[in-house]
């Protein structure tokens, strides 16, 4: 692998990545189910020794993490294109290499570029500072796919896998161009490879109505986010209006139809609209829609 991982770092989402990894590896919140991969597929990636997460007891399902569920589903992507075992098994071999605080630590005392690159003292200072808590308080060491994992949801980036027929691999972020060797850049442009995009399988799982009961467990989206996927997912309303402030949502204003046949008094009473909207034709009420604002300070 030719990329530097010093553009993955910064102090905030260095900082929330400490925080952050320990959520997503959690073992114990998916079943099979809730991966939407088939029982087949996972006994059979199990003998071909491509999962990492172990069963808790003989005989009993798998339970698994998020950073097990986004790797299922890349192993799904990678097989769904023909990409052969061998080759994900190497890919696995190195995606799943651990790193230590002291690691991150050590690669940013070596690394002047990270230093230039955090050009202001006190930025710098603030770094050197989370490292050294890391190194105190987390114990445990994350993965590369951790990182990444952590990478995407934090910075809210594109970031895929690239992926040769030789082997050779590196996370994509078009963001951080300057992080690839030209060769690697080279290689990206002139020779077959597939991507398998990581922030598309979060986006996918965070799209699923299945992931609004474990969104609270993974702590992976501010409570306002959450709030909103789950209104989403309600199927109560017909439009959903969101409003910003300073780029910051600070209110919701949703649409509900109504049932025609109930009497406008009933609505009335249940005192939780902000407008109501009722439509006729020749006398008869065809429409009742009630429109609800929430403020989400």
């Amino acid at each position: 692998m030719g990329f530097s991982l010093d553009y993955f770092l910064g102090t905030n989402s260095l900082a929330k990545t400490f925080e952050l990894t320990e959520t997503i590896a959690q073992k114990g919140l998916f079943d099979i189910k809730d991966t939407g991969v088939s029982y087949r597929n996972v006994n059979h990636w199990d003998k071909q020794d491509l999962l990492v997460s172990q069963r808790s007891q003989e005989g009993k399902w798998r339970r698994f993490s998020f950073v097990d569920f986004v790797w299922l589903k890349v192993i799904e992507q990678l097989r769904g294109i023909g990409i052969s075992i061998p080759l994900i098994t190497q890919v696995k071999r190195e995606i799943f290499i651990e790193i230590t605080a002291k690691q991150f630590y050590d690669l940013f005392m070596k690394s002047q570029q990270l230093k230039d690159r955090l050009s202001e003292r006190g930025e710098r200072d603030r770094l050197k500072k989370v490292l050294e808590n890391g190194l105190k308080e987390w114990g445990k060491p994350i993965s590369l796919l951790q990182l990444f994992i952590c990478h995407t949801i934090i910075n809210k980036t594109s970031l895929s896998l690239v992926i040769f027929s030789d082997g050779y691999w590196f996370p994509w972020d078009e963001r951080i161009e300057v992080a690839y060797s030209n060769d690697d850049l080279e290689r990206k442009t002139f020779d077959t490879h597939v991507q398998v995009s990581l922030t598309g399988i979060v986006k996918s799982f965070l799209g699923d109505e299945r992931s609004i009961y474990l969104l609270p467990q993974l702590n992976v989206l501010p409570p306002k986010e959450v709030k909103l996927l789950e209104i989403i997912h309600s199927g109560e309303y017909e439009s959903i209006t969101i409003h910003f402030r300073n780029k910051k949502m600070k209110a919701l204003e949703m649409v509900k139809a109504q049932e025609v046949k109930r009497k406008i008094v009933d609505i009335l009473s249940e005192n939780d609209y902000q407008d109501i909207i009722i439509k006729s034709h020749q006398g008869v009420v065809t429409t009742i829609k009630n429109t609800i604002k929430m403020m989400l300070d």
